[in-house]
């Protein structure tokens, strides 16, 4: 194009002019040269941008493993604290002998439950931004049928919902 990129220097050995054929040639020879030259220049400059990238990929690849690693160890640690918490209000629910004080506490027990349900779902959604509203409500049903030993010959959990999600 326009731009310089370079200077050839040619010169003869006998002194002598060169013809328009030597012109012609010289100036396809060095045109030749400077695409040579520029796409030498490019391949350099692509190969440090790719460079760049690949040490940018990586750096986002760290910060994201440390990321779930935190997040784990964050679920390991509400999800021991909501057992802690609900361990010692069983224990606790041990010693009443009044029935509605009982009842008051394994109701409390229950809502820990369902907070450690939802917090598992939550950790184990591929989208940690929505939790699917259906499958929570599925698996705390099931889950209460469980807990208060329902018997599912006498009773079934039937669930209609549209597909929804919780942020």
């Amino acid at each position: 194009g326009e731009k310089t990129i370079g200077v050839i220097n040619i010169y003869t050995k006998d002194l002598r002019k060169f013809t328009e054929n030597d012109v012609e040639l010289l100036m396809a020879f060095a045109d030749m040269a400077a695409i040579a030259l520029e796409n030498a220049r490019l391949f350099n400059d692509l190969g440090q941008e790719i460079s760049e990238r690949k040490r940018a990929e990586q750096l986002i690849k760290t910060s994201l493993e440390e990321k779930e690693v935190l997040l784990k160890e964050i679920h390991d640690r509400v999800k021991s604290n909501l057992e802690v918490t609900s361990s010692l209000l069983a224990l606790q629910s041990s010693l009443i002998k009044d029935k509605e004080t009982a009842d008051i506490y394994r109701d409390c027990q229950d809502r820990i439950k369902t907070m450690v349900l939802g917090h598992e779902k939550l950790y184990q959604s591929e989208n940690l931004a929505k939790i699917d509203l259906k499958e929570y409500i599925e698996t705390i049903g099931e889950t209460l049928f469980y807990t208060y030993g329902v018997d599912r010959g006498r009773i079934a959990l039937n669930i209609d919902i549209q597909k929804a999600f919780l942020d």
